[in-house]
This record gives C-alpha cells, structure tokens and sequence, in this order.
C-alpha cells in the first residue's frame, strides 16, 4: 500500500516548469490577451544620472488604446489614444514645430482599420519612452521576437528554480539584438501565471575615448490582464 501510495504521489506531482518554458508562458499571455491595464515604472541610472518615467497603459482589443507617460523632472507628459473612430499621439521630435504637437487620424483608412498594434507602431516614435515592456504588452509579433532575442541565455537566477507558488526569477546575458554580441546581463521576474512583474538590464555602453558606463534599467509592471480599465480613458479629444 505504502508503494502505492509514493507512486501515486510521484505521478501527480506538477512537473517542474524550465526557465524557458516560464518565458514562452509569459509571451504567449500578452499575445492572447483580449484586454488589460496597469502602470509600468521605467527607472534608468548611469554616469551618476537617473530618469524615471512612469507609464499608465490599458486596451481593449482590437481598436482602444491608452497609452500616457510622464516624466516628472522634466515635467513632460506624453499621451496616445485610440478610440476605434479615431486615435491621436505625439509628434515625434524631428517633425514637431513646437512642444505639444500632437497628430490626430481616422483609424479607418481606406477601409482598413487600425488596430492598437497598427497604433502603437505608428505612435511609438514619439513616444517619452520606448520600451521593451510596453512592446511585450502590446504583442506585435516582430516586436515579442526582437525582444527573445535580446535574451542570449535564459536560466534561474542563481540556479534556483521557484518554489511551487512562487515567481520565477530569471536571469541571463543580454544583447542588444539577436545577432549582437553579449553586451550585459539581465533578471526577469515572472508571476506562476506569466505575468510580467520585473525587467533588469545592466549593461556597459561604451563612450569613445571615455571608461565604459555602467547602465542599470529596470522596469516594475503592475498590469492585470482581463480588465480593460477605464472606459472614458479611450475617448480621442482634441486640444
């Protein structure tokens, strides 16, 4: 009976999931994902400079979408709308005339219309921050590729796999492209259900005629999948 009872325990027991697998888990529930909404803390340090961003972000799939940042020492603030009528974004820098110019277009164009991943494409060089994160949120397929990519290596942090309940902790070497050479190092802290939690990078950039800067990015996401958040928050309007 005692036999019986280790082999049954045996075989019911949850595989261990891999680093890889928690990876791909966590890819394919942002591209599945219908809705969500949430806040993404973009914090940056280096050469003795910080920035901080701090983005709210929320969509209903496939044509609403909000996207609003801000960056309080410089008390800038950048905000892109979808609505399925119409959508807005900031110029971006090279094209704007003044601070605040922003372009406003139909989404239906030609009979084709945009989607929040056509939006987001199309807004995210204007963007006060572009970002890896907002890229996995959003789920254009290119974009979730380039990011695996820049993952060179892919195990547990410190060889330890989580505890059952547990976030995994994921961590690697860092490139900044998939045929790039290994530039830095990278953590990645992802929830048992494959939401994102954690992104770190720390890399060397290097500046000609100067000592290599250390860089430290990281990104704290707080973003629910299945809630589309605030309905009023998708209205386009003009200012």
């Amino acid at each position: 009976m005692l036999t019986a009872v280790l082999i049954a325990s045996v075989i019911s027991a949850p595989a261990e999931i891999t680093p890889s697998q928690l990876a791909s888990k966590m890819f394919a529930k942002y591209a599945d994902a219908n809705k969500l909404s949430g806040t993404v803390n973009f914090r940056q340090s280096g050469g003795g400079v910080t920035a901080v961003f701090d983005t709210v972000i929320q969509y209903e799939r496939p044509y609403k979408l909000y996207i609003r940042q801000e960056r309080k020492d410089r008390k800038l603030v950048g905000l892109t709308v979808a609505d399925g009528t119409m959508f807005t974004y900031e110029m971006p820098d090279n094209l704007a005339q003044r601070a605040g110019d922003r372009l406003y277009e139909l989404q239906n164009q030609n009979g084709v219309v945009n989607s929040i991943v056509d939006v987001y494409t199309i807004a995210q060089p204007g963007l006060l921050s572009q970002s890896p994160v907002l890229d996995l949120l959003i789920a254009k397929t290119e974009h979730l590729r380039f990011f695996r990519g820049q993952l060179a290596t892919v195990g547990w942090l410190n060889g330890n796999a989580p505890e059952p309940g547990q976030a995994g902790l994921l961590a690697g070497s860092w490139r900044a492209y998939a045929s790039a050479p290994i530039t830095g190092k990278y953590t990645l802290a992802i929830s048992p259900g494959g939401d994102v939690l954690r992104y770190t990078v720390n890399e060397n950039l290097s500046v000609p005629g100067e000592k290599p800067i250390a860089i430290v990015s990281q990104w704290t996401v707080d973003v629910k999948v299945g809630d589309g958040g605030v309905e009023k928050l998708y209205r386009v309007v003009r200012r």
